[in-house]
């Protein structure tokens, strides 16, 4: 979904679908922009300021629902995906706004 959004996962080189990827490694990564199912997910990430996804406010929460089962809800989620990532590249400098 996030490369349908015109995104880079950072992580999509891992041999699992969807991986358990440690906080050292995402800090490692530094990544533009980070999602989560849930807002208390995405709070634990602010204690790195460094990082460009928390420096910029790119932390994006979706439901876990619209994102991550298979069904009619991944289209809405999708495009909710592709609208946040499109805000974070607007705040990135990445777009003209």
């Amino acid at each position: 979904m996030i490369r349908v959004c015109g995104g880079v996962n950072v992580f999509a080189d891992l041999p699992l679908p969807a991986p358990q990827v440690s906080t050292a490694a995402v800090v490692a990564a530094q990544p533009q922009a980070i999602v989560a199912g849930d807002d208390a997910t995405l709070a634990m990430w602010k204690r790195w300021q460094a990082l460009p996804a928390v420096a910029s406010g790119a932390l994006l929460a979706l439901s876990g629902d619209a994102i991550a089962i298979p069904g009619p809800r991944l289209v809405d989620g999708a495009e909710q995906l592709c609208a946040r990532l499109d805000t974070a590249r607007q705040r990135l400098g990445l777009t003209a706004r």
